[in-house]
């Protein structure tokens, strides 16, 4: 993830290019650059699912850590 906010942070420079240079070649494939760097930023609606879907695990198997400890020490 941090290459992508290292792209990000190159977006003003190649907006700067889209507006400012001569060949409009140029400035087309920066404008698409541009498009597919802010594409690539966007977090797809299932990853996000996973992330809480992950959370919940680990909130649920650190309460199941601490009741098996807390039986252990009922148990000594």
């Amino acid at each position: 993830m941090r290459r992508i906010s290292e792209i990000e942070k190159s977006i003003p420079e190649i907006e700067w290019v889209a507006n400012n240079d001569i060949d409009p070649r140029v400035r087309r494939i920066a404008e698409e650059s541009i498009l597919v760097i802010r594409e690539a930023m966007q977090t797809p609606k299932e990853v996000a699912q996973m992330r809480e879907e992950v959370d919940k695990l680990k909130t649920m198997n650190l309460e199941l850590v601490q009741k098996v400890d807390k039986l252990e020490q009922e148990l000594k």
